[in-house]
């Protein structure tokens, strides 16, 4: 009898242990599904040196970007697959030139992420290092009033890769949805000129991302 009633207490107890985890851990556990409605605005750097070794300062001018993505959360790792629309847009003149730049790109991105916890802090910092291809979609350009199609003219190449280094905080809720807030940093890894014109622009883009997720 005294051994049946030390097995029940060790038993129950053994069941309280394992129900109460279970709580605490689901109470601190985040769905690991995610999709985003992302929400931006960047300023962007052309780095351009003429054929003649010159190099033009170009204007750094705000413009937006939006796309959807793909979060999945495993622990502190979250790795993101986003695809964006953004577009940037430069100008420079001075006593001989007056040209102005706009391109459009598509950009397919894989992000990887680490997220530190603060204590039971729903606020949650995040760093992130990844990758985006993009995709030329448009290019004008306006030099001393006369307008050419770059994309059609095969002037711009139509793809340009980048390194994308991104440093923000998630916020999380108990309604499945979460928030992020990101500073992001891209680096263009090639040169956006066609070869043959014999000049070279690289671009880096300083932007402010917003995406909205929802658990699924």
């Amino acid at each position: 009898m005294h051994l049946s009633l030390k097995f029940m207490t060790r038993a129950l107890l053994s069941i309280g242990i394992f129900v109460f985890s279970q709580q605490l851990f689901a109470q601190d556990s985040i769905p690991r599904h995610w999709v985003s409605l992302n929400l931006g605005s960047q300023v962007t750097s052309l780095n351009f040196t003429a054929s003649s070794g010159d190099m033009l300062d170009y204007s750094k001018e705000l413009n937006f970007t939006n796309g959807i993505g793909y979060s999945f959360m495993r622990g502190k790792v979250i790795l993101d697959l986003n695809v964006d629309y953004y577009s940037f847009s430069s100008t420079y003149q001075d006593d001989n030139i007056n040209t102005s730049l706009e391109l459009g790109y598509f950009q397919p991105a894989v992000n990887l992420s680490y997220m530190f916890k603060v204590g039971s802090f729903p606020l949650r910092p995040r760093l992130g290092v990844g990758y985006g291809h993009s995709f030329l979609i448009y290019g004008n350009q306006i030099l001393n009033g006369a307008l050419t199609d770059v994309k059609k003219a095969e002037a711009i190449n139509s793809t340009d890769g980048g390194i994308n280094l991104n440093a923000g905080v998630i916020l999380f809720n108990k309604s499945n949805i979460c928030v992020s807030s990101m500073y992001n940093y891209r680096i263009g890894l090639s040169n956006i000129e066609n070869e043959t014109n014999n000049q070279e622009t690289t671009t880096t883009i300083h932007g402010l991302l917003l995406k909205i997720q929802l658990a699924f």
